[in-house]
């Protein structure tokens, strides 16, 4: 059999998306597409021209993934499950990874610390879910699973919004982390006999994006 030679490029795109589907498993059974967001994995994709639209998304996008890690930080610091910090750790990566994008793309970072936001929408968001998940562990996952929900949907329309590759590939394997995360808050509610009543996207959508277990 002849040896199959491939272009170092080739190599560093394909170890990339490799390892965006690996997975890690954490102790409530949130698979994570793990590895992708490795710094220079982010930065040697090719860098393509972005559009005004593609900035604005990078801005949002990376605002939302911040404000679901601080999120889930105070709702683990009051009702004290560990799957919120967990979680919480996984966001810590999604946001890290849009900031990757900002960095190569010159782009200034619109998240001034935790909790605060330059996208008032966002701020606002933030306090109203925070206000909800302090009543108690049930309202805190269904407001998880609505900001879950809501990430989803402002991903689709940000992967309708660019051919990047460096962008795309950051967004869908976001999108999985979404998907995963949305499951396990709805596994936990339907555990307490509750439910969360999807708003923007369907179930199909939910188990087309996340890991098929």
């Amino acid at each position: 059999m002849k040896p199959i030679y491939l272009t170092v490029p080739t190599i560093i795109i394909a170890a990339a998306l490799l390892t965006g589907c690996g997975q890690t498993v954490n102790s409530v059974g949130t698979n994570e597409p793990g590895g992708l967001f490795e710094h220079n994995e982010i930065q040697d994709l090719p860098r393509q021209n972005i559009s005004e639209q593609e900035r604005e998304d990078l801005l949002l996008l990376r605002q939302e993934e911040s404000l679901a890690g601080d999120l889930y930080a105070s709702f683990h610091d009051t009702h004290g499950h560990r799957m919120y910090d967990n979680i919480a750790r996984s966001e810590d990566q999604h946001t890290g990874a849009v900031k990757t994008l900002l960095d190569k793309y010159e782009i200034a970072d619109p998240v001034k610390g935790t909790g605060s936001y330059t996208d008032d929408d966002l701020q606002a968001a933030f306090k109203d879910l925070q206000s909800q998940g302090a009543e108690s562990h049930t309202e805190a996952l269904k407001a998880a699973a609505y900001l879950e929900e809501r990430d989803i949907r402002d991903l689709n329309n940000a992967l309708n919004n660019t051919d990047n590759e460096d962008i795309t590939t950051v967004y869908e394997s976001l999108r999985k982390g979404s998907a995963n995360h949305l499951k396990a808050f709805q596994r936990q509610l339907n555990r307490q006999g509750e439910t969360y009543e999807l708003q923007y996207i369907t179930q199909d959508q939910v188990n087309k994006y996340s890991d098929k277990r």
